[in-house]
């Protein structure tokens, strides 16, 4: 595993200055500056890749992955869209530290419910 993140590691450097270099403020920014970001290792993948490797076919292994990246997209997205939102109205140190800290939060309620930790 550790050779994955320094695989990682590696793509990143060469993508950092492309990174840098667009504008987050405007949506299309936001956008392209996702889609560089899909360019790296995630740890969400690798698990789904444990379960859509063995399966019967590699058709069956490709819309287990589709799913999986079809299934982040609302949570993923009304996360940005709303921390952006609570940032343009507050703003300040505190409540970018606040909203980490609920993205984190979400993050864990999204592995542990259907692991059914909280029931």
């Amino acid at each position: 595993m550790e050779s994955i993140e320094q695989l990682g590691a590696h793509t990143w450097r060469h993508i950092a200055p492309l990174a840098r270099a667009v504008p987050a403020s405007r949506l299309g920014g936001s956008l392209l500056l996702g889609m560089l970001w899909d360019l790296l290792p995630c740890g969400m993948v690798y698990s789904i890749l444990l379960v859509a490797a063995p399966g019967a076919n590699a058709a069956t292994g490709a819309a287990t992955m589709l799913c999986f990246g079809l299934g982040t997209v609302p949570a993923v997205l009304a996360a940005g869209l709303s921390s952006a939102q609570i940032l343009r109205i507050a703003g300040g140190r505190r409540l970018s530290m606040l909203t980490g800290s609920m993205l984190r939060l979400f993050g864990v309620l999204t592995i542990a419910a259907p692991l059914g930790i909280f029931t």
